[in-house]
């Protein structure tokens, strides 16, 4: 029987340091699964929209990749808040991380059948299921978070988890462009399902958690109508921006440059592993001095990195323009999270958790339709200067993002 608060504080601190184990483990492993196919998942689609399905050439590959995703994000949009409410809140952490990998893992096999079918359907139906797999699993995510942390820690545990992504993402490129080379992309889809599977076991060893919180459209737009999460949703839209950009429009022009995708793979492998280095330094100083400057010297790098992006036609230079912007992207990264999941950390972090995958989703739509419209018009030349410039201005509104709520937030459901 437990009779002090100190034995109360002893117990809470060993379930959350259990927790934050499940989530490095869970986190090493499904990064890996996604920094294998992800973004060469991307390549996949372009590669098979080239084909002449949409104009074919670049322009036909880079608009059948904006619909694939598109596909995913209208799937979060319209779907993560009925998720949220009638499938997390009633299975749980556990079971539900569970269902979403088993789904996403079904997306992974749409692709693969694509790739040996042949057949848009795969394609499509694969954009759904992973859509579908990120409304359960995120949702968790950046709830455990905030929930396994105190706010004067949340920097170091996010550094940690950035840290073990990081290794996981900087050994994948180079495995996947080997296996693509060697047995096809229908492979490293497969590949990619059994490590989604494995990430999954952690899971089973994260304390029961009984949710209470409730999220609702009503809910979602009475937040929306406070100033202060208005200004976080735009935040945490142009950080999405800036991310998808760089994720999965930004390695098709790399494609391009380098040439071939065994030598994207080490490209990819050499940036990601000395960003990791960075990212770990800047966690613990955020939570020494969560300082704006710091922040705004990272955002700024960012945005000079996109401009100077757009020149160089050489391997070499945009390896050396990635790195750098690394650099600034840890500093980036670590504060924006760092402020967004201290932010979430209250009675309502799951409330907050799902609104911000609601936010991320409508930017993503907005911006892939501008896109979309700028190829159709201007073509591939100009489409490539408005993806960096959004992505730039995006960085720049992720600035917006602020620590706390000014005052509480709720309505009755």
């Amino acid at each position: 029987m437990i009779h002090s608060a100190d034995q109360w504080l002893f117990v809470l601190r060993r379930h959350q340091i259990r927790d934050q184990r499940g989530l490095w483990i869970n986190s090493f492993l499904r990064q890996l699964a996604f920094a294998l196919v992800g973004m060469f998942s991307a390549v996949f689609v372009y590669e098979f929209g080239k084909t002449g399905l949409m104009d074919g050439g670049v322009a036909g590959g880079l608009k059948l990749l904006m619909v694939y995703v598109l596909l995913i994000r209208l799937v979060i949009l319209l779907l993560v808040i009925w998720v949220g409410n009638y499938v997390i809140r009633r299975l749980g952490y556990r079971k539900s991380v569970m269902l979403s990998l088993v789904i996403t893992s079904l997306g992974f096999g749409f692709l693969a059948w694509a790739s040996r079918s042949g057949e848009l359907a795969g394609v499509v139906l694969g954009a759904v299921m992973i859509g579908l797999g990120v409304c359960g699993y995120w949702p968790m995510w950046y709830t455990l978070m905030p929930e396994s942390e105190t706010e004067e820690r949340m920097g170091r545990a996010f550094g940690k988890i950035n840290v073990v992504v990081s290794i996981s993402q900087a050994l994948a490129p180079v495995a996947a462009a080997v296996i693509i080379g060697s047995l096809g992309f229908d492979k490293l889809f497969g590949v990619g399902i059994g490590l989604l599977m494995m990430s999954g076991l952690p899971m089973f060893f994260l304390r029961h958690h009984i949710h209470v919180d409730e999220v609702n459209w009503r809910e979602f737009f009475y937040w929306s109508r406070e100033s202060t999460f208005l200004q976080a949703g735009v935040a945490i839209g142009g950080k999405y921006v800036n991310d998808m950009v760089y994720a999965d429009l930004w390695p098709i022009y790399l494609l391009i440059v380098v040439g071939s995708i065994n030598n994207l793979g080490w490209f990819k492998a050499v940036v990601v592993l000395a960003g990791a280095g960075f990212a770990y330094l800047m966690a613990n100083l955020f939570d020494k001095k969560a300082d704006k400057k710091l922040q705004l010297l990272g955002v700024s790098g960012n945005m000079l990195m996109w401009v100077l992006r757009l020149w160089p036609k050489e391997p070499l230079q945009l390896l050396m323009i990635d790195g750098v912007d690394r650099f600034f992207g840890s500093i980036t990264e670590t504060f924006f999270q760092g402020y967004a999941l201290r932010r979430a950390k209250g009675p309502e972090t799951f409330s907050f958790a799902v609104y911000r995958l609601v936010w991320e989703s409508f930017w993503g739509v907005v911006t892939l339709v501008v896109l979309w419209m700028g190829l159709s018009w201007f073509g591939v030349t100009v489409f490539w200067v408005m993806a960096m410039a959004m992505a730039a201005v995006g960085m720049a509104m992720s600035m917006m993002m602020r620590e706390h709520h000014k005052q509480a937030l709720g309505v009755s459901s």
